[in-house]
């Protein structure tokens, strides 16, 4: 089996896709080291969510390679590489609105043999981990609630934490701030640092600049398929392509 760079938790190797023709991504490289988030950005169309789609295994890749924790998943399906360790959080909500946030965590934590349809009552240790988990996003007062009563901003939370609830070694994040409000991003970035802080590794799409600036290590920058930038916010911030392609300047 392959074994590359043992510090980084994801190394995207030129990866290529191409849509009728249509170059979607073209020649992305950049690698994730353990324990950071990183923000991929760039305008609608540039490739973002083609390269989530090629990592999660959803799309075939038509050239390149992906390594996730010094292994070669390139070929796995989404189902392995879910097991080895790539959890998402979707950009569309994935939640049962009729159903309790309780319910919906338990989903998660009973999702291999379906255990939640068959009984009455959750186990101790999963209401354990359920109460850790609303404990850490502090939404204990809601595990009660059916989803469908919260805000959307509450939503996503639960989306984070049953992502989060998923065995994982790196969190994908798709535009986790989309519609919500300037208080709940707030909260939402607070949590993503506090998950970052016990040692978590996210990647996330986001078009929200004040966000990424203020919570991530490192931005990727796509236009057109290609990365046209990487580095820290700062660095991004000033660099003259990234306004040209991306902020409009």
């Amino acid at each position: 089996m392959e074994r590359l760079n043992l510090s980084n938790i994801l190394e995207i190797k030129n990866l290529k896709r191409s849509f009728g023709g249509v170059k979607a991504v073209d020649g992305c490289s950049f690698e994730i080291e353990s324990g950071k988030i990183i923000a991929m950005i760039g305008p609608n169309g540039s490739g973002k969510t083609t390269v989530f789609n090629l990592i999660s295994g959803i799309l075939s890749v038509d050239s390149g390679k992906i390594i996730l924790d010094g292994s070669n998943i390139t070929d796995n399906s989404v189902e392995e590489r879910a097991r080895l360790g790539i959890s998402r959080m979707y950009q569309q909500s994935r939640l049962f609105k009729n159903l309790t946030v309780k319910e919906n965590l338990l989903l998660v934590l009973d999702q291999r043999n379906f255990n939640f349809f068959a009984r009455s009552k959750p186990s101790t240790e999963q209401t354990e981990q359920i109460n850790e988990i609303l404990d850490l996003f502090e939404l204990n007062k809601k595990i009660n609630m059916p989803v469908k009563t919260l805000s959307f901003g509450q939503r996503r939370l639960i989306e984070i934490a049953r992502t989060y609830l998923l065995p994982h070694k790196i969190m994908l994040l798709d535009e986790p701030v989309a519609g919500v409000t300037p208080h709940l991003r707030n909260e939402i970035s607070k949590f993503l640092t506090k998950l970052k802080d016990e040692g978590e590794t996210i990647l996330i799409i986001e078009h929200d600049m004040n966000f990424v600036y203020n919570l991530v290590d490192e931005v990727v920058v796509m236009d057109a398929g290609k990365i046209i930038a990487h580095g820290n916010p700062i660095e991004i911030e000033k660099n003259q392509k990234v306004k040209e392609a991306y902020l409009g300047a």
